[in-house]
């Protein structure tokens, strides 16, 4: 025992030998221990020596069993396949198989190649494809054994298509076995049922074991996600068997379902479909699903939008006249800046027109009007581009959606199919002052939103601008605050 250790086991002696002959009534035990405890440091050396090496004497050496047995109880955690020598507690494994099962078949290979796009489509072919189930008996049947000989308590297994596999059409099996949790299995026994488990002569590519040190609701989880992993409709599955089947034994959680469909292992429709059979956070899991969906349909969408622009070889617009000449002369300063200099704004802007244009408080918006199909909406897209002006449908509406400005993607306006009336109704709004406007106003105004306008040029695109105005006061602020560019013929430059 070390010096230290039988000095502390000494002292603490002491203090408890001392505790035995207080008075009762006037000191409490742990008074008397913490005063003889304090008291000990007063002694002399020698008598501590003395006590101390007392101490020794009367208790054995027994560190050394002590650690032994510590480390004989110990449970290392040995990762995948570790060859390391030591006990360590794994009630569950997961076997994973690939195997070249019907490569050679050229029929198979062919039904592959046609649905391989269409995955549902192809696992209902290849179940019916011959050979097939008979290859999932086998695999069955060597699970069986498995069980038989090493008790085990429950399994999982599926057949699947690797569709992201160099080889067209490859097949592979997972397998999930859990023995009883109330025993300590050591990796040499789980390493030895992954060697003899072979299926047609094809041996297990990996193994993972499952919760390991892991004790109560974690080791629940840790095993209920081991076979829910073989159980669930995940994409190119063809076959599946569990002797705990979900929702029926077994209950897996929405997390567990999410993770899945977050993977891409799992379409949204099949994710949909497991967490309602959960009845587990199904409201709030489901609504999460659709805006994220609803997100990533917008963001693919802009996506192409941005490669169609890109790619679009368009003919050349004719040269702008002296009204859309004065008109795009107004932002000098925004068409100056880096992300322009390819578009048509910063073409017919000089140094004088920045310097003036910082100059201004208000800003003209410009009309296009003319019949359809004579390139107006492009026309104007490629003031300041494409993908940095924002087009909104203001057919038949006083009050445009604009909380998209607030994403801060976009430059500038497009009303499409605007008239007389949406200008006069916002006047505000149309004369893009540095003042904010606010908009989708009501009585209660909880959908009322703020959107700063300054410096944004606005364009209205229309087939009959005037069509029914009959407001002379609305006719003349709209001529006092725009710009209108009447379009009789095409508007870009025809070959030939």
């Amino acid at each position: 025992m070390p010096e230290w250790q039988a000095t502390k086991k000494a002292r603490s002696k002491y203090a408890v030998q001392a505790t035995k002959t207080r008075d009762k009534f006037k000191e409490s035990y742990r008074e008397c221990f913490e005063k003889a405890y304090t008291f000990w440091s007063t002694l002399d050396v020698e008598e501590r020596q003395k006590m101390t090496d007392e101490y020794r004497q009367q208790a054995p050496d027994d560190t050394t069993e002590k650690v032994k047995k510590r480390c004989s109880n110990s449970r290392p955690h040995h990762k995948d396949g570790d060859d390391k020598e030591g006990p360590q507690y794994s009630p569950g494994l997961l076997l994973t198989w690939n195997g070249s099962w019907f490569l050679d078949d050229e029929a198979y290979v062919a039904l592959v190649q046609e649905y391989i796009a269409i995955p549902h489509i192809l696992v209902q072919h290849v179940k019916k494809y011959p050979g097939i189930q008979h290859l999932f008996d086998d695999f069955r049947k060597v699970i069986l054994q498995a069980c038989e000989h090493f008790k085990i308590r429950e399994w999982s297994g599926d057949m699947e298509l690797s569709l992201a596999s160099e080889d067209i059409g490859r097949i592979h099996f997972h397998c999930f076995l859990e023995r009883n949790c109330n025993e300590d299995h050591a990796w040499a026994m789980w390493k030895h049922i992954a060697h003899t488990m072979k299926i047609r002569g094809v041996p297990v590519a990996h193994s993972v074991p499952a919760c390991v040190k892991s004790r109560g609701k974690n080791r629940c989880r840790a095993l209920t996600e081991g076979h829910y992993y073989c159980q669930a409709e995940k994409i190119g599955q063809v076959l599946r068997e569990s002797t705990v089947p979900k929702f029926v034994k077994l209950f897996p959680d929405s997390r567990m379902i999410t993770s899945m469909w977050r993977h891409r292992k799992m379409t949204t429709g099949t994710c949909k479909a497991e967490t309602l059979a959960s009845r587990d956070k199904a409201p709030s899991t489901m609504s999460m699903l659709d805006a994220t969906m609803a997100l990533e349909y917008s963001i693919e969408q802009e996506a192409d939008a941005a490669q169609a622009d890109t790619t679009w070889k368009c003919c050349p617009f004719k040269e702008p006249n002296e009204n859309e000449l004065k008109w795009v002369r107004q932002y000098g300063s925004l068409a100056s800046k880096p992300i322009m200099r390819m578009h048509r704004a910063n073409l017919y802007n000089s140094l004088e027109d920045i310097d003036l244009a910082l100059n201004l408080r208000r800003y003209k918006f410009m009309i296009y009007d003319g019949p359809s199909r004579l390139g107006k909406t492009e026309c104007a897209c490629s003031w300041f581009g494409t993908l940095n002006t924002l087009v909104c449908n203001a057919q038949d509406c006083t009050t445009p959606n604009l909380r998209p400005m607030h994403s801060g993607r976009y430059s500038a306006i497009l009303f499409d199919e605007g008239d007389w009336r949406m200008c006069y109704q916002n006047k505000t709004m149309m004369q893009a002052s540095p003042r904010p406007v606010e908009l989708g106003q009501s009585q209660c105004n909880d959908r009322s939103y703020q959107v700063l306008l300054f410096r944004v040029p606005l364009i209205v695109c229309s087939n009959d601008f005037w069509a029914g105005c009959d407001n002379a006061a609305a006719r003349e602020w709209i001529e006092l605050n725009s710009i209108y560019v009447p379009i009789t013929e095409k508007v870009w430059v025809t070959a030939g």
